[in-house]
């Protein structure tokens, strides 16, 4: 791998990753800026909310496909570069997804990119890690009526199952790389300034097991929360 190679499969990812289609779609279809309304993130359930179920299948194709399967493959079987290359790829879109250049950082949340990296792993190999990854949010959905938990559980296990799935070592880092990802970008939010420094046990936990800020997932949705931006 040369350091070209290397920052150019890892500059364009980013890239890549930082063209919100959310935000895209919500400026053209609608005129708004989903960063203002409803959770004010740039995710799949905020987008459908604001601009209309029809554009799940838009987000879908364009995160899942476009930013998590089709980099990888692109990486692999027109480049020819081996499996360190493509986890670099990986773990940048995820960068430029969560943390886009273009809308001063404020991204959504990065799951969508990962279906799509463990898609990508097919083939050689079945993709077990995305079997896991959506059965468990779907455990989640069910048992506590919230995917996110569901999906903290599948992320969280991604690198064990990796590791049990006799993955290679390079895919096994790109798990743990994932993880620290969604992990870090939920602790972080989108770095709201009308917290004003008011971090808490219970922020803190709110974000990371349900991923929003409040107990009440309908006040979160619906965009009432007692931390009113200013």
């Amino acid at each position: 791998m040369s350091v070209s190679d290397l920052i150019l499969f890892s500059t364009v990812p980013y890239i890549l990753g930082s063209i919100s289609g959310a935000y895209v779609l919500g400026r053209m279809i609608k005129g708004v800026d989903l960063r203002l309304l409803g959770t004010k993130t740039l995710g799949i359930s905020n987008a459908s909310k604001h601009i209309g179920f029809w554009a799940i299948p838009a987000l879908v194709f364009w995160d899942v496909v476009c930013k998590g399967i089709l980099p990888v493959w692109i990486t692999r079987f027109v480049f020819g570069h081996p499996e360190e290359l493509q986890v670099v790829v990986g773990i940048f879109v995820i960068l430029g997804h969560n943390w886009p250049v273009f809308l001063k950082f404020h991204g959504g949340r990065g799951i969508a990119i990962v279906y799509g990296i463990t898609l990508s792993l097919y083939p050689p190999r079945l993709p077990l890690e995305f079997l896991v990854l959506s059965i468990s949010s779907l455990i989640g959905k069910r048992l506590f009526t919230d995917g996110a938990v569901g999906t903290l559980i599948g992320v969280t296990i991604l690198p064990l199952v990796a590791f049990f799935w006799d993955r290679s070592v390079p895919i096994i880092v790109m798990m743990l790389g994932i993880l620290v990802l969604i992990l870090l970008k939920r602790l972080m939010g989108n770095s709201r300034p009308h917290l004003r420094g008011d971090i808490h046990f219970r922020l803190i936990l709110n974000r990371l097991v349900y991923d929003r800020d409040i107990d009440s997932k309908q006040d979160w949705i619906q965009g009432r929360n007692n931390l009113d931006e200013r």
